[in-house]
């Protein structure tokens, strides 16, 4: 998620194409030295792993015991961001896919299910800033591409991986959004458009959860000086 206090273009594909900048933490730190998150032995999906607040919270998970799957869309750059992560062995995956694409992340849990099983959390931190100009200078184009990625992204996400957080009784679902869903910038409309309307969107998983008793569900305004 690209926070309006620190924009970086997105490439065609829609990420950040600017390598992380920020120095590596040790691969064992954790969130301070008197929390405890209970997640030993859990399992997590972080999707926008590849850098920023994606791949430091692969990097906590993992530090907190947790098995840690990791996604984002460029095959490559997750292979060499996963390996920055130095987990231990069988305890980080990394496969790639599109939150355009409904087959493309069945095709994910398909994959995530044969290497680790049904997840028990679900970190969604992909998105992109998207078309910028001011309302009338923004054509069709650039609000549909803006909406599909930060919008219907985390819809399809949400609805390809419900499932495995339901069965256990247990799932725990982490929504990055912005600020800017209450307090839009005029420059970027489609940006503020798709983060208000994620932050209403998770109340229908949010109340799917409840009803198996796992009602933990959680939408973070975050600031942060990473791409995304």
């Amino acid at each position: 998620m690209v926070s309006a206090e620190n924009r970086a273009p997105p490439d065609a594909a829609g990420e950040c194409d600017d390598p992380p900048r920020w120095p590596k933490p040790p691969s064992t730190s954790k969130p301070g030295p008197d929390v405890d998150l209970g997640i030993q032995g859990k399992t997590a999906l972080v999707f926008g792993g590849d850098s920023g607040i994606g791949w430091n919270t692969a990097r906590i998970l993992l530090a907190e015991g947790a098995t840690v799957v990791v996604t984002d869309i460029d095959q490559s750059r997750l292979d060499t961001s996963a390996d920055q992560l130095e987990a231990p062995h069988g305890k980080l995956h990394a496969f790639a896919a599109d939150v355009r694409s409904a087959d493309s992340l069945a095709a994910l849990h398909a994959k995530v299910r044969d290497a680790v099983g049904e997840i028990d959390i679900l970190v969604q931190s992909s998105g992109v800033t998207g078309a910028q100009g001011m309302f009338h200078e923004i054509d069709e184009a650039g609000w549909q591409e803006t909406l599909d990625i930060d919008l219907m992204g985390p819809v399809r996400i949400t609805r390809e991986f419900i499932s495995d957080l339901r069965n256990g009784g247990w799932g725990r679902i982490v929504y990055l959004v912005s600020e800017d869903a209450r307090q839009p910038y005029d420059d970027e409309l489609p940006y503020c458009a798709a983060k208000a309307g994620g932050a209403l969107v998770r109340e229908g998983p949010l109340a799917l959860l409840r009803a198996r008793g796992a009602a933990r569900e959680h939408g973070l305004p975050p600031r942060s000086s990473t791409p995304r």
